[in-house]
């Protein structure tokens, strides 16, 4: 009786681990033409949060946001300058989007792992990832 309740349970975990999606987290770092605030938006939180998350700005016109994302889930997504008048212009061609003409957007494949990315506004240009700056080291007083 004791093993079949440790193989029911068994069971009952195996089941549960692959059905509660597991999250990593995602750096988008956009290299942007100009110093405007810029946020990245996306399919992650049903294109309803627009104009998306706010990045941050981690160098001279680049700009960074990390996100939790679900596990090995598609997502796509656009950079959007400014307080979300202007979405960076992408064309259904461009070999990092979606090639939909009515709504051209980036696409990722979140993988098993964190993972960074970077892209030059409006290009499929990839760019080198910022390490984020080191935490700040406390002094004494």
């Amino acid at each position: 009786m004791t093993t079949k309740i440790k193989l029911i349970f068994a069971l009952m975990f195996a089941f549960c681990s692959n059905t509660f999606a597991q999250n990593i987290n995602v750096t988008f770092q956009v290299a942007s033409p100009d110093s405007t605030p810029v946020h990245v938006f996306g399919s992650w939180s049903g294109w309803s949060n627009f104009p998306g998350t706010p990045m941050t700005l981690i160098a001279p016109g680049k700009y960074s946001a990390t996100i939790a994302m679900p596990i090995n889930t598609p997502q796509e997504f656009k950079f959007v300058n400014g307080a979300g008048n202007t979405f960076e212009t992408l064309l259904p061609t461009m070999s990092c989007t979606n090639g939909n003409s009515q709504y051209t957007n980036r696409t990722i494949a979140v993988g098993p792992a964190d993972t960074a990315i970077c892209f030059t506004w409006s290009t499929c240009n990839t760019c080198v990832v910022t390490p984020p700056p080191p935490p700040p080291v406390p002094v004494n007083v």
